[in-house]
């Protein structure tokens, strides 16, 4: 399965605990966050959304993703990582390898961003 930690929170869930019971069957993550007023608009009211808004990293849904790296590195996961955000080639998108190269050195997850 694809697990996307944005839709996940989008739809009223916990991707951190999502991802804990569901991790045997992922084979794919999207790495979404979730802008604060998008989050306030639609949680628990739809079940996704389409980019975050934001950079990785600076919208509501940051921790969660940080603690969906380290269920990945705990159970080895070999699968395709997807970065989502709104973005074609500029600061946002920037913004976002930056944060997640971040948290994968902080996490000691090798990377091929870097």
């Amino acid at each position: 399965m694809t697990m996307d930690t944005g839709n996940v929170f989008i739809a009223g869930q916990d991707p951190v605990k999502f991802l804990s019971r569901f991790i045997e069957k992922v084979g794919h993550v999207h790495i979404k966050d979730v802008a604060p007023k998008i989050s306030e608009r639609a949680r628990g009211r739809q079940t996704g959304i389409g980019m975050s808004h934001c950079a990785i990293g600076e919208g509501v849904n940051a921790g969660n993703i940080r603690k969906c790296f380290e269920i990945l590195r705990d159970y080895r996961f070999r699968g395709a990582v997807s970065l989502e955000c709104e973005a074609r080639g500029g600061p946002v998108l920037e913004k976002s390898i930056q944060w997640v190269c971040q948290v994968l050195k902080e996490l000691n997850i090798a990377n091929d961003f870097a």
